[in-house]
């Protein structure tokens, strides 16, 4: 038993130290492998960081080159299909805006009554817009084409500068309707008719490919209704005021020839009268006398025995003037008076007389009347 427990011993020891021969040569094999991959790596990260230097000039140049070129060329793609056009349309968004906002003055006055009064401010307003435009369409002209989309820049200008000269043109043809309104020809405001509706039709087309909300008041494109407005407007004012004009001169001339025909009348009627009178004729006198003055007139003066020493020779009719509406008679009268000198002989003596007459018209006799003296 004994000798087998010695076996037994001697073997497992025999046993281990084999193992720890065999695990000390596994771990040499293993340390030896480890330090040649190691090694092996290290050659191969040597070898890839010292590529660059193993490289020729040529190949480093066009690699450097080509690098530099693909960089440009992203940098200009993004230039061209992202940066130019957003800012292009950034700038037409505000500038759009701009313009409509402006358009208010104008829109207000084409969108109330016509003001013939206002025309005058109308016509600087749409001057004035025609400068914005203008300067609108050098500004977007002279945008710099390598920050902005040239093609959608120069289109806008294009555009406003259209827009601009369409304002230039109806403020021009406005102005016409405050000094020569007859200058305005129907050809004039067809050809701003035609341009109005083309114009209406770009923008339209414009703002629907960039998206613009924002629209200009579309009568705006049509000032050709509202200047016709205008036109006819003037016009009619024009011919109510020559027709006035007419009338007041037709009146004064009728006036004067009525005035004309109405002083014969009253020389005719002082004539008939003083005929009568100087004749003793009653009938006569009667027939030049109003209704009133009838009643009042001395016609025993008229009968020769109140004549045999004071009688009237002669007359003349001084003037006829216009009073209210009657008229005032002035005629001299000349008067024979018969006295006896210290000789017991008739002597005759004539003196003029001034006497005026008050002359009315009797809408019963449709004539003019002599209806009494008066004192001046």
């Amino acid at each position: 038993m004994a000798k087998t427990n010695n076996d037994l011993k001697d073997y497992l020891e025999d046993e281990q130290a084999d193992y720890v021969i065999e695990e000390k040569s596994l771990g040499e094999d293993i340390t030896e492998n480890a330090d040649e991959a190691s090694q092996k790596r290290s050659t191969r990260a040597i070898q890839k960081l010292h590529f660059w230097s193993d490289w020729s000039r040529e190949k480093k140049i066009y690699i450097f080159g080509g690098g530099l070129l693909g960089s440009l060329v992203v940098i200009t793609l993004g230039m061209l299909f992202v940066v130019q056009p957003s800012k292009a349309n950034s700038y037409i968004n505000n500038s759009w805006h701009d313009l409509v906002s402006s358009s208010a003055d104008i829109d207000r006055a084409v969108k109330s009554e016509v003001n013939l009064e206002g025309t005058r401010d109308l016509t600087k307003e749409l001057y004035a817009y025609n400068q914005k435009l203008s300067s609108t369409s050098f500004e977007a002209k002279n945008k710099s084409s390598l920050t902005y989309k040239s093609s959608t820049t120069d289109e806008y200008s294009n555009l406003t500068s259209q827009m601009a000269e369409y304002f230039s043109d109806s403020a021009t043809t406005l102005a016409k309707t405050d000094s020569d309104i007859t200058s305005i020809t129907a050809d004039e405001l067809s050809s701003l008719k035609t341009k109005g509706t083309e114009l209406k039709s770009e923008i339209d087309g414009f703002r629907a490919k960039r998206g613009l909300q924002e629209e200009i008041n579309p009568d705006l494109f049509s000032l050709d209704v509202y200047i016709s407005e205008v036109k006819s407007k003037k016009e009619d004012i024009d011919k109510e005021k020559k027709a006035e004009e007419q009338k007041k001169k037709d009146d004064e001339a009728a006036a004067k020839a009525k005035d004309a025909s109405d002083k014969a009348s009253v020389e005719s009627v002082a004539s008939s009268y003083y005929k009568a009178y100087i004749n003793g004729s009653e009938s006569g006198v009667r027939a030049t006398l109003s209704k009133g003055y009838q009643d009042e007139y001395d016609f025993a003066s008229l009968t020769p025995a109140r004549r045999t020493s004071f009688y009237p020779k002669s007359y003349r009719v001084v003037t006829v003037a216009k009073d209210g509406d009657n008229y005032k008679l002035t005629s001299s009268v000349s008067y024979v008076s018969i006295y006896q000198d210290s000789g017991g002989n008739n002597v005759e003596s004539t003196q003029p007389v001034t006497e005026i007459y008050r002359v009315v018209y009797s809408a019963d006799t449709g004539s003019w009347k002599i209806d009494g003296r008066v004192e001046s």
